[in-house]
C-alpha cells in the first residue's frame, strides 16, 4: 500500500495579535494558553491512502494581562510542541500505522508534553528551565526526522 502524508500548518510563529482576548481568570493557571489543534483526513484509492494533517494554532491571553515576550515565547512553545506531534503523526502514517490510531496516541503524548511543559517552565516564570526547553525545542524542529522525544518527553 501506498501512503503518503502531508502536513499544512496554517502558521508556525505566534505574534500577540494571534490571541483572542478573554475574561480575566478565564485561564487556569495563567495568563495566556496556546496550543495546536490537529486533525486529520484521508482519502483511499484502491491501494494508495492519501493523509491531510491539518496544524492549526490555538491562542487566548486574559484581558489586561502583560503581553511579554517571555511569555509569548513559552506559548510558542506549545504550538511547536504540536508541530513536532504532526510530524510523528505523519512519520508513523507513512510507516504504516493508521491515521486514527497514529492521531489518538499522539495526541495524548502532546497533552501529556504540554503538561510536563508548563510544570517544568512554570509557565516561563522558571527562566533556567524555560531557556533549556528553548533549546531543545529549535534543535528538535530543526531535525529533518522527527524525532522521539524532545527534552525527554516522548512525543
Amino acid at each position: 500500500m501506498s501512503r503518503v502524508a502531508t502536513i499544512t500548518i496554517s502558521k508556525e510563529t505566534l505574534v500577540w495579535a494571534d490571541f483572542d482576548v478573554v475574561g480575566e481568570d478565564d485561564i487556569p493557571d495563567g495568563d495566556a494558553e496556546a496550543g495546536a489543534h490537529i486533525s486529520l483526513s484521508w482519502t483511499q484509492n484502491g491501494n494508495n491512502l492519501a493523509v491531510d494533517i491539518q496544524v492549526e494554532p490555538t491562542a487566548i491571553v486574559e484581558r489586561g494581562k502583560a503581553q511579554t515576550d517571555a511569555l509569548l515565547r513559552h506559548e510558542q512553545g506549545h504550538l511547536d510542541l504540536g508541530i513536532l506531534v504532526a510530524r510523528r503523526i505523519k512519520r508513523d502514517i507513512e510507516a504504516g500505522t493508521s491515521p486514527r490510531n497514529a492521531q489518538v496516541q499522539h495526541l495524548a503524548r502532546l497533552a501529556a508534553a504540554n503538561t510536563r511543559y508548563d510544570n517544568e517552565t512554570n509557565h516561563s516564570a522558571n527562566v533556567p528551565s524555560q531557556g533549556t526547553w528553548n533549546i531543545a525545542l529549535a534543535a528538535a524542529l530543526a531535525m529533518a526526522v522527527p524525532p522521539a522525544a524532545v527534552n525527554g518527553v516522548t512525543l
